[in-house]
């Protein structure tokens, strides 16, 4: 008993089921497309993959850690979730050095070479650097270019460095600059995406963060005419780069691309999101999927001895484990269903929506997440999104669910254009949202006229 509970408070310390598939499988990308060339065997490329999965664990469990001791007060202020604070910070330190030294060990035990050492000594003292005083760069802008660095260039970086093998040529140099700087393309668009999605929490919370400092709109602008484009270019850059070596990962792009322009044409509209999150999800889901596989694939043709690697990805990153998402409202308690929504007021010039759901009775699975949307008159509006102070535990002890809810604040803002027409048509969603699929939980549908608005 004792055990397990020690492997759940590890499991919640470390947070893993919110970056598992989400950011490990495509970590490996250089790894695999370098290991041809490599001259390693298939024992060395089993070692190293398995070693290599353990350092990119730890580092992330670690980094994942550092930053909620960091955000302890500020999330006692926003009413968030906090690991650290329901476990106690002592044994979230402890964990954290313990993750911090496994991630080390990993790669001494590998006979890593003295640069990816010191690449690893850099990636834990940029989460340290970003999340403890008295410099804590989370609230600045430099922050946006540290939480870039330990999510994606260090570790692309790490994984290439580990396996590449032979002089540095022009065409190495060139593909390894564009891909650098296409994981920090793809990881300002996440960090500032996420800091987004918490804008309401900071502010409440008295943080500022990069988005707080230079606004909303602008932090939007860049993502949509800077960032997201830039991304897709220096994909675009890498994979042409990589055509020298085999022209898979491409076609996959091309292939991908043409599923999912089908694809969202014949969505309907809940299911549908603003330009910027359908192109992060067009990118997530082809980083996720496709590219390492189509990774594989080319390195299997190289080098046929390679196949195990393919079916430890899958099992791995492919195949899932647990329940999947309930497919109808059905599926949902009435209590749940119920209190997804509880109140919609108009203040000023936004409509205010609170509610709460219970994560444990929507899932068992850690990688599906809700996601709240706001509708107005058919298209996706702005939301800023808060977790509040819980207000219906007592409500949700007469059913006998001993869970505490999770409620939210939503503040819509309602275009002047809305106003003046004099009717706005409002449908808040709840959906599921996995790596493969998104299902629609519960709609409500309220309709303001033009004395309502005014």
């Amino acid at each position: 008993m004792m055990t397990s509970q020690f492997a759940s408070q590890i499991r919640a310390f470390g947070r893993f089921g919110e970056w598992w598939r989400y950011k490990i499988s495509y970590l490996f990308v250089p790894f695999y497309f370098l290991l041809p060339g490599s001259g390693a065997d298939v024992s060395l490329a089993l070692k190293s993959f398995v070693l290599l999965l353990g350092y990119f664990t730890a580092a992330a469990a670690f980094g994942h850690v550092i930053n909620d001791l960091g955000d302890v007060e500020a999330d006692e202020k926003a009413a968030k979730v906090n690991s650290c604070s329901q476990g106690g910070r002592v044994p979230a330190l402890v964990t954290a050095v313990c993750f911090g030294v496994l991630s080390i060990m990993l790669l001494w035990l590998g006979g890593a070479p003295w640069a990816v050492f010191v690449m690893a000594f850099l990636e834990l003292v940029l989460f340290l650097v970003y999340s403890f005083k008295p410099l804590r760069l989370k609230e600045s802008v430099t922050g946006l270019l540290i939480d870039a660095a330990y999510a994606h260039v260090v570790p692309f970086a790490i994984a290439t460095w580990l396996t590449f093998e032979g002089p540095v040529t022009a065409l190495y140099a060139a593909l390894f600059a564009s891909a650098i700087a296409w994981q920090g393309m793809a990881g300002l668009r996440g960090i500032i995406g996420h800091q987004l999605e918490d804008l309401l929490g900071d502010k409440e919370a008295g943080l500022r963060t990069a988005v707080i400092q230079i606004g909303a709109d602008r932090a939007r602008r860049w993502l949509r005419y800077c960032i997201i484009p830039a991304e897709g270019l220096f994909l675009l850059a890498t994979l042409l780069w990589a055509l020298v070596l085999s022209p898979l990962p491409v076609l996959a792009l091309l292939v991908y691309s043409v599923i999912w322009e089908v694809k969202r044409r014949r969505q309907t509209r809940s299911s549908q999101g603003g330009v910027d999150q359908a192109w992060a999800g067009f990118l997530d889901r082809f980083y996720r999927e496709w590219l390492p596989l189509a990774t594989l694939a080319a390195v299997i043709i190289a080098a046929p001895k390679f196949w195990p690697l393919l079916v430890l990805h899958l099992v791995l990153f492919h195949i899932s484990w647990g329940s999947r998402a309930p497919g109808s409202r059905r599926a949902i308690p009435p209590a749940v269903v119920d209190h997804l929504f509880t109140r919609v007021e108009k203040k000023g010039g936004i409509f205010e929506v609170e509610g709460c759901y219970l994560t444990s009775q929507l899932t068992t699975r850690t990688d599906i997440n809700i996601i709240l949307s706001a509708w107005i008159d058919g298209a996706q509006a702005s939301a800023e999104l808060a977790y509040a102070p819980n207000r219906f535990s007592d409500f949700y002890r007469k059913y006998h669910i001993e869970e505490t809810p999770v409620s939210f604040t939503m503040r819509i803002k309602i275009p002047e254009a809305k106003v003046k027409v004099g009717k706005v048509e409002l449908t808040l969603v709840a959906a599921w949202v996995n790596p493969k699929e998104r299902v629609e939980l519960f709609s409500k549908m309220l309709r303001f006229d033009r004395g309502q608005l005014v």
